[in-house]
């Protein structure tokens, strides 16, 4: 099957964070999200629940590997 692609922007990485919903995105989407997206939720947010719990997410077993069918892009 066919993944559609989505651009995402860090309402509905935080929305669905706050749910505990996050994996829906992967399970729906390949995802892409622009570097100023990644890094306002990522690094900005590294303090607190939401950007860890997408770090988590968007890294695999292997803590440098990530998720397959999410890309970062620059705008």
């Amino acid at each position: 099957m066919t993944m559609i692609k989505a651009i995402s922007n860090t309402s509905p990485i935080i929305g669905l964070s706050m749910i505990g919903q996050l994996e829906l995105l992967w399970g729906l989407f390949d995802i892409y999200i622009p570097q100023e997206v990644y890094n306002e939720v990522v690094l900005e947010g590294s303090e607190n629940a939401i950007g860890k719990h997408f770090f988590l997410l968007v890294t695999s077993e292997t803590s440098d590997s990530p998720r397959q069918n999410l890309t970062i892009f620059e705008e």
